[in-house]
């Protein structure tokens, strides 16, 4: 029993008693100065090679400014967005009778009144103007017509059209015609 105990005390009190030094070649103090700095290598390797994957993983997504972006003027902003749309490019409009006002009247028939403008030196003949019905969310419902059939010139004349659309909200000029 004595043996033992004798072992058991050497192995978990290595080193403690005072005057014992251990003789442990793994013990702390008994290793070379070699054993040391691969000791150290090992443990400091494997921390550097993380370190140096996240600053490299990182460093792609951090970037220096020199200066501060310069914002684009709108023809250089057009130009960016719509590099394919050409200079000369017009949409034609007519301009000589023009839609003062258009409403829908809520009775029943639905109804569309409102008042056209001749914006010309001559009186204007058989015009129809198309409007686009939309309900309250802007959903299209349809189209009706309405024929004027004489606008004196610089003067405005009343229209009214009866829509099959019950449940109209809003008239949109689609189409101006002058014949």
């Amino acid at each position: 029993m004595k043996a033992l105990r004798k072992l058991w005390e050497s192995t978990v009190y290595a080193g403690m008693r005072p005057g014992t030094a251990p003789s442990d070649p793994l013990y702390l103090s008994n290793r070379t100065l070699g054993q040391r700095i691969r000791t150290a290598l090992l443990v400091a390797g494997p921390c550097l090679i993380v370190v140096g994957l996240v600053a490299l993983g990182v460093g792609h997504h951090i970037r220096v400014r020199d200066e501060p972006q310069r914002q684009l003027t709108p023809a250089e902003l057009a130009k960016k967005i719509l590099p394919n749309l050409e200079r000369e490019g017009r949409i034609v409009t007519n301009h000589d009778l023009e839609v003062v006002e258009a409403r829908i009247e809520a009775s029943r028939p639905i109804a569309v009144y409102g008042t056209v403008k001749n914006n010309t030196s001559h009186a204007i003949e058989n015009a129809v103007v198309v409007f686009d019905l939309v309900d309250g969310s802007g959903a299209r419902l349809g189209a009706v017509a309405a024929k004027i059939a004489h606008v004196d010139p610089k003067s405005t004349a009343p229209f009214r059209v009866i829509a099959e659309q019950e449940h109209a909200a809003y008239a949109l000029v689609r189409e101006v015609v002058l014949r």
